[in-house]
């Protein structure tokens, strides 16, 4: 599924990264086992390193995982981490809260480039 629509330099560092040797499902598994180890490392602390503050290894799990967590698409990686992974969706739900307390409001909003200005317009307003 995946090499049938990724651009075509996509498909070759995928394909020299070893990645189009596996299925979708072998694919899947790597992900839901590293999701799995971010979960064991996390246990029951608010951040993954412990402590009362964010780490860089904090921020980029939650850049890596909102996808999975908060893009319309159904990714396999969803269910894994709602169902078995539950300390990382509250991780994530509570980094969001408190990073991006305006997290809905920026991703109602698109950019619009008419007339060479940028400009951000709610979604909803955009006909």
């Amino acid at each position: 599924f995946w090499g049938d629509c990724q651009p075509e330099l996509t498909l070759k560092k995928t394909k020299a990264r070893g990645l189009t040797r596996h299925t979708d499902e072998e694919i899947w598994r790597f992900s839901n086992d590293d999701i799995q180890a971010i979960s064991d490392m996390l246990g029951d602390q608010q951040f993954l390193l412990g402590g009362d503050k964010p780490t860089l290894a904090d921020c980029a799990v939650f850049g890596h995982l909102s996808q999975f967590l908060w893009i319309p698409i159904d990714f396999p990686q969803r269910q894994y981490l709602t169902e078995i992974c539950p300390n990382v969706v509250q991780f994530m739900k509570q980094f969001r809260a408190t990073y991006w307390p305006d997290w809905e409001d920026l991703c109602n909003v698109t950019l619009d480039y008419a007339n060479g200005q940028t400009s951000l317009r709610k979604k909803h307003d955009i006909i």
